[in-house]
């Protein structure tokens, strides 16, 4: 039985802001989650909700490609993406989509797809766009469908919240003119 099935879903007890010291990937997490950072031979943060259950993670890389993306490079990106996608044992790619202007800046896709490791069905679903010379990757597992779809909400949350840069909360507060004394706040 799913370790989650009494659950209806995972509740936040806070939250905290990951930047990066180079100031090229911020994000918001739980502050309860255990993380691991690597920097070579990428930039790379992986979260995990339990560590009982690595194959359910989070991980977040971004690599220099030293130059924004020319004319063609898409394409090929994407067609990587999906070789590389169809070396998963049984794997299904169940959505596939491009990302707006909105979500990524230059470019960017989005798919969801099952596949089979270590004798588990894992459900898989990840972002992966470019901002600049850097290529960012959000990849959110679940060890099985009922464990991605009770940690879902938390990881759209984690991925939403990828951002190509330094977040400073005050700077936030002033261009959205709140208050920093606002008792809401703390």
């Amino acid at each position: 039985m799913n370790q989650h099935a009494q659950a209806l879903r995972p509740r936040f007890r806070g939250v905290t802001l990951y930047n990066h010291a180079e100031g090229i990937l911020s994000f918001w997490h739980p502050m309860d989650w255990h993380m691991q950072e690597s920097a070579e031979p990428e930039i790379g943060v992986t979260l995990w909700p339990s560590p009982e259950d690595p194959l359910t993670h989070i991980l977040v890389d971004v690599k220099d490609l030293q130059n924004p993306l020319s004319e063609g490079e898409p394409a090929v990106l994407e067609e990587g993406i999906r070789e590389g996608l169809s070396t998963l044992e049984d794997c299904v790619v169940q959505s596939w989509r491009s990302l707006t202007r909105e979500e990524a800046s230059d470019w960017g896709v989005e798919w969801h797809c099952t596949f089979q490791l270590h004798d588990a069905l894992c459900v898989r679903q990840a972002r992966m766009f470019t901002q600049g010379n850097f290529l960012y990757a959000v990849t959110f597992q679940g060890s099985s469908p009922g464990n991605f779809d009770f940690w879902k909400g938390m990881f759209e949350f984690i991925m939403l919240t990828v951002a190509a840069s330094h977040f400073s909360v005050p700077d936030w507060a002033v261009s959205k003119g709140v208050q920093l004394d606002d008792p809401y706040l703390h």
